[in-house]
This record gives structure tokens, C-alpha cells and sequence, in this order.
């Protein structure tokens, strides 16, 4: 059986993700095997502080990291990261390489290496 994951990054009291070498992932919302009803939901309150705390998400599929998400501009007062990761993926104050970067894995987001020039 196959799980799909979102993580959300767990700051540990750093406050510069890329000084983060033994950055973790606590699950946040995970989706059964086959995408049909969720398994595991931290819901949107707790989701959205954890991402306000360190904007890192990492989205998990067929068992492999997929993807890391990592913000890099300010959060905006009223932005909603559950329903973004969720539920509606919008560009509205969240554009590629402006407001956040994407890379392969936690490795590459790390070193600063492999980032996403489209998505």
C-alpha cells in the first residue's frame, strides 16, 4: 500500500532553513493508497502555524519525495498553505522562483541545487 504525504518542515529553534542539515518532516496530511479519503489531517489551523513557523512542505507520492516546497517570500496576512497544498493551488501571491522555490528532494533544497524553473 501506497500513502501520499504532505509533510510540513519542522524548524527545531533554527531559524534559517538552509542551516537546517538535520531538518525533519512531520506528517501534516496524509492520502490513502489510492487518493480516495484521507488518512491522516492535522487540518488547516495547525497546518497553517506549522507552515508559518517554517514554510517547508514535502509532497510524498507512490512512496518516493516527490517534491520540497520552501517559501521564500513573506507570508501575506490572510495566505492559506492548507488549502493551497490541499485543496486549490493557486499562483495569487505564490509564484515559482518569486515567492517560493521547489526542489527534487530535501538534499538538493539544502545545497541550493536542482531548483524548479517550472512546475
Amino acid at each position: 500500500m501506497t500513502e501520499h504525504p504532505f509533510r510540513i518542515g519542522t524548524r527545531h529553534g533554527q531559524t534559517n532553513i538552509h542551516n537546517q542539515h538535520n531538518m525533519g518532516f512531520e506528517e501534516a496530511v496524509t492520502l490513502s493508497d489510492k487518493g480516495y479519503y484521507v488518512k491522516h489531517n492535522i487540518e488547516a489551523t495547525q497546518f497553517n502555524e506549522d507552515f508559518k513557523a517554517c514554510p517547508v512542505v514535502q509532497y510524498t507520492r507512490n512512496g518516493r519525495v516527490h517534491s520540497v516546497y520552501m517559501r521564500t517570500s513573506p507570508i501575506p496576512n490572510k495566505f492559506d498553505a492548507y488549502t493551497l497544498f490541499t485543496d486549490t493551488w493557486s499562483d495569487a501571491d505564490n509564484k515559482l522562483n518569486t515567492d517560493f522555490e521547489i526542489y527534487d528532494d530535501k538534499d538538493d533544497l539544502l545545497e541550493g541545487e536542482n531548483k524548479w524553473m517550472f512546475c
